[in-house]
């Protein structure tokens, strides 16, 4: 039976409540779940935050780099952009906008990558 981390930190969280240690808590885990169980060190930590007050099982969201997210509201607003004028540039899309610059690369590149390769393949034919 495969028990996923969320339902081993369940298990946790009760075994806390309980009084159980963390060498307790780990070997009750390896015994039920073998190879399929949280390494000592995880189940150390785990132990250690629930012991503190950590009330919630599951990772908290970390901090750090935005996602960004590709909708058909940025494709449309970046190529209403283009449309308008074509020689903005990728910072100036970027601070117009609001989204960051790889986005904007990524979405020019999505847009306009099957015009490029339209034109690459007439100019083929036109060699030929």
């Amino acid at each position: 039976m495969n028990v996923s981390q969320l339902e081993q930190c369940c298990y946790m969280k009760i075994a806390v409540l309980r009084g159980r240690t963390v060498t307790e808590c780990h070997s009750e885990l390896v015994e039920a779940l073998g190879d399929h169980a949280l390494l000592y060190r995880t189940v150390a930590r785990w132990i250690k935050s629930f012991q503190c007050g950590r009330e919630a099982s599951t990772d908290l969201q970390c901090s750090g780099h935005p996602v960004s997210v590709r909708t058909n509201v940025s494709h449309a607003v970046i190529a209403q952009r283009i449309e308008e004028d074509r020689r903005w540039s990728l910072k100036r899309l970027e601070r117009h906008t609001g989204i960051d610059q790889a986005t904007v690369h990524q979405i020019l590149r999505n847009l306009y990558s099957i015009f490029y390769f339209l034109i690459t393949i007439e100019i083929l034919r036109i060699k030929e």
